[in-house]
């Protein structure tokens, strides 16, 4: 039976949320963490990913990444050029 899950960052006003979600109905199975850098979200999606396949249950549509605007501050507001 296929998995049909894929892991999301996505940046949030001041963080990057990483979530495990459905392909098909984009639910979202488990709110993994925040992170404050794409580094650190990446890292810990990655150690996701690791762990669904070690226990069996493996991340098959991979991940994928909505990175902050290139217009918004750190904190997240959005500075007009």
């Amino acid at each position: 039976m296929s998995a049909n899950n894929y892991i999301l960052i996505e940046w949030k006003k001041d963080h990057y949320e990483i979530t495990h979600r459905d392909v098909d109905t984009d639910s979202i199975y488990d709110r993994i963490e925040d992170e404050r850098t794409l580094e650190d979200a990446v890292h810990k999606a990655n150690d996701f990913i690791e762990e669904s396949a070690f226990v069996g249950n493996p991340i098959e549509y991979g991940l994928t990444i909505k990175p902050r605007p290139k217009n918004a501050t750190a904190i997240g507001r959005i500075v007009p050029r």
